[in-house]
């Protein structure tokens, strides 16, 4: 597990940092398409940097952690982690949703009125971000005291999966947004994916074109 915190770290953050300086090096047809890609970059860069935290205490706690771990897991510094981690992973997945109906509006229906523009696209992502660290910072203030929701009851982790200890003081609102929230969206992008699949087949079925042709007009 030390290992693959630290492997993990690695490659997310070095994997969404080069999207992040390609995206910003070289310039994008669709520059819509290129704001997206970078913000949800960025919101996985963030998951990157909280596995590192967290590998760095095992390094500064190792050896020692029994004696730390009640300052640790009551301490502002996990809150705050596990914060990012949390905010991380709902901006990605509401990102992800949002680039699935947008391409999915666009690609159903192409001679439609679906394309969004550089300003509204802006706007949709301020209200991904405020909306994914409202989910994160909610149970600070719902649940009053800080440590309790982040580190207290979700262990040297800091983050509020509840698997060790259920039926703790906010395990209903982490089940409402991980197994709520989070999995009606997946079935959302898969539905949405699903029907393009579906809605390219009777396209290319449909036409007379040849493959080469079919397949320029499908792209």
């Amino acid at each position: 597990m030390r290992y693959a915190v630290w492997l993990m770290a690695f490659v997310t953050f070095v994997g969404n940092a080069s999207v992040l300086w390609g995206r910003l090096r070289f310039r994008d047809e669709n520059r819509n398409v290129s704001i997206v890609i970078r913000n949800l970059a960025f919101s996985d860069l963030l998951m990157g940097i909280y596995l590192a935290f967290i590998g760095y205490m095992d390094l500064k706690f190792r050896g020692s952690y029994h004696e730390n771990s009640g300052e640790w897991m009551k301490s502002y510094q996990c809150v705050f982690i596990g914060s990012i981690a949390m905010a991380s992973s709902e901006v990605s997945i509401l990102i992800l949703t949002f680039m699935s109906i947008e391409r999915f509006l666009l690609i159903s229906d192409p001679f439609g009125h679906h394309k969004i523009d550089t300003k509204n696209v802006i706007l949709a992502l301020f209200i991904i971000w405020l909306l994914g660290f409202f989910i994160a910072l909610f149970p600070v203030i719902l649940f009053h005291s800080s440590t309790k929701y982040y580190a207290i009851y979700n262990g040297p982790t800091c983050f509020p999966l509840f698997i060790d200890e259920v039926y703790q003081t906010g395990w209903i609102y982490s089940a409402i947004v991980f197994l709520g929230i989070n999995f009606t969206l997946l079935i959302l992008i898969a539905t949405l994916y699903t029907s393009l699949i579906l809605s390219i087949y009777r396209t290319r079925r449909a036409t007379s074109l040849n493959f080469l042709d079919c397949e320029f007009a499908v792209r």
